[in-house]
């Protein structure tokens, strides 16, 4: 019924009038200046007395928690970490308004103005509709936890609710921000294209045109240099809470699904957490969508790349190979070594097994430990070339089309520490510390080769959307269609120079990558065919496990890891020639 006055709203709303109303609404919460930035001593004595009562209430609210002593190490860690980024971020964020980044929020507020436009009002509505949801979640959620636990459960999560709402509301504050500063791009590109193309009124005045472009660009850098400035540290924090926060109401999905005597209605609880759960993704996913069209394809090689030389996987964007880099890489392959040694002593040289299941173990510890040789030194030494030469024909042939790909890649990540930190934990809870001193390397060496497995993707993805790309312009110029009509000989030299280009950049990737698919492929089969072995053992012979039931869980949630990541694989196998199989995963 409403559907009709909104559409009549969003013509009619300017977009000053939708910033003043985002940031009328932060500056409740204490997260954003009012729309007149001057900074009074009331907005320094509330934003004061905000972060006293949140101090306060996260103090009382930990006494009354015990210290979390009721939970094991890990789990008290966790939780440790947990209240201390959601702290900080409550900190950085209220603080940064009134002190410490006054200036900047003041800039940041002025640059808006400008840039605002009338299109905003439709991220306005998104917002709206986020909060809604937010505020109707979390209600239900400490409605019903109160309801199962009575009071108590007040006391010790009194501010826990306000803390996760503030930063549920930056997220979405920070999502229409963003968006003006998108819009406001994609008005200079329409500009620009008309302007190239010579159509509508920019026949005329195309040098006061592109004037206007050069000043309204100017402006944009400011304030994304601004919004970098002032948003960096409690986007820092947001990550670490959310990763955390995710992986712990998985944890209670879990423990609520496999015992359900523990709790006093435990699907109630599975439909809070899950709903909790929706929450958090629903807040990333338009932040997610905006970021795919404003990366570039240098920009996504290099957030890649920046990845993979943490775990000394790929060199950095600027190859140039220093002394560090080779010491790092030295250091990380000397804690591998020493850890694979520590730990296949502590497994006693598998004597308890059947001389079959012996050498399979053996296969399987020898072809990761080959496999990370083989990967860490071919970047430092022996393919150092050969990898120079990869990252500058990638930077050239590098589409903003990948973002896509950096997405899955993102997500693959997200999902493939989420599901190593359950099983660790699991499996520590099971089988007390004399596990670790088993597996202390294993579960390093296993995200190491799943996160080799999906840089292979992103880069073979790279190669193979160039490859689609040509086929598309080779089609256009041979029908002579759009602008193909002009110089012929000049578009089929384009596009012989780029296939050359992809040529030896394919080349190069056998090169680097042919050695380490093998022992991936080696060590995937072994490492399904154990996990495989493992769940029919837990199944038909229960009694042989403390828990068979979470046994099998952790096991079948490792092969869906390892089947996800060979699953994305297969489409690049026409570019490259290799089979991308993928593997990860964890033993017994």
């Amino acid at each position: 019924m409403n559907l009709p006055n909104m559409r009549k709203e969003k013509r009619r709303i300017t977009g000053e009038e939708s910033l003043e109303m985002i940031l009328n609404f932060g500056k409740i919460l204490a997260l954003t200046p009012p729309y007149n930035p001057e900074l009074t001593l009331f907005r320094k004595i509330y934003s004061t007395v905000v972060l006293a009562v949140i101090t306060v209430g996260v103090i009382i609210s930990t006494i009354n928690k015990r210290l979390y002593r009721n939970f094991i190490s890990i789990k008290i860690a966790e939780h440790f970490v947990l209240d201390g980024s959601l702290l900080i971020f409550n900190y950085c964020s209220i603080t940064a308004v009134t002190f410490w980044k006054r200036r900047q929020w003041k800039e940041l507020v002025e640059n808006l103005k400008i840039i605002a436009d009338a299109e905003i009002w439709s991220s306005v509505v998104v917002f709206i509709a986020l909060q809604f949801l937010g505020v109707l979640t979390l209600t239900f959620a400490l409605y019903t936890r109160v309801d199962m636990y009575g009071f108590e459960y007040v006391s010790r999560y009194n501010v826990d609710y306000l803390q996760d709402y503030m930063l549920y509301s930056y997220n979405t504050i920070l999502y229409v921000i963003a968006r003006m500063i998108f819009i406001n791009y994609k008005l200079i590109n329409k500009i620009l294209w008309q302007i190239l193309h010579r159509t509508g009124d920019c026949e005329t005045n195309c040098h006061l045109k592109l004037k206007q472009i050069e000043t309204h660009l100017y402006l944009l850098k400011d304030t994304v240099d601004i919004f970098n400035d002032i948003f960096g540290w409690p986007i820092f924090f947001i990550i670490v809470y959310t990763t955390l926060h995710i992986l712990n109401h998985f944890d209670n999905i879990f423990a609520a699904s496999l015992f359900p005597d523990s709790e006093p209605n435990p699907t109630v609880k599975i439909v809070i957490d899950i709903g909790i759960l929706l929450l958090t993704f629903t807040m990333n996913l338009p932040n997610l969508r905006k970021e795919k069209r404003r990366i570039t394809g240098v920009e996504s090689l290099e957030m890649i790349l920046n990845f993979g030389k943490i775990l000394a996987l790929t060199p950095t964007c600027n190859v140039e190979v220093t002394l560090f880099r080779k010491i790092y890489s030295t250091v990380v392959l000397a804690v591998i070594t020493v850890g694979v040694i520590i730990s296949t002593i502590n497994k006693r040289l598998y004597r308890n097994f059947i001389s079959i299941k012996i050498a399979e173990h053996f296969l399987l510890d020898g072809s990761l430990l080959i496999f990370n040789y083989c990967s860490v030194t071919a970047v430092t030494f022996w393919k150092r070339r050969q990898w120079k030469e990869l990252v500058e024909n990638l930077k050239v042939i590098a589409e903003a089309e990948i973002w896509s790909s950096v997405v899955v890649f993102i997500g693959l990540q997200f999902f493939g520490v989420l599901t190593l930190t359950f099983a660790l934990y699991t499996k520590i809870d099971m089988y007390g510390f004399e596990y670790m001193t088993r597996y202390n390397v294993d579960y390093l060496q296993d995200y190491m080769l799943y996160s080799y497995n999906t840089i292979l993707y992103v880069i073979a993805r790279m190669i193979f959307i160039k490859y689609k790309l040509i086929h598309k312009f080779l089609r256009q110029v041979l029908y002579r269609k759009d602008d193909c009509e002009m110089n012929y000989d000049l578009k089929l030299k384009q596009i012989e120079t780029h296939l050359y280009l992809l040529k030896d950049t394919v080349d190069i990737f056998n090169d680097i990558f042919g050695w380490p698919i093998f022992f991936i492929i080696v060590y995937t089969t072994l490492h399904i065919l154990n996990h495989f072995d493992n769940i029919f053992a837990a199944s038909l012979l229960p009694d042989s496990e403390p828990n068979p039931t979470v046994k099998i869980v952790i096991d079948a949630s490792i092969l869906l890891l390892t089947f996800q990541t060979a699953e994305i694989s297969p489409s690049e196998e026409n570019v490259t020639g290799d089979d991308g199989c993928s593997s990860k995963g964890r033993r017994s």
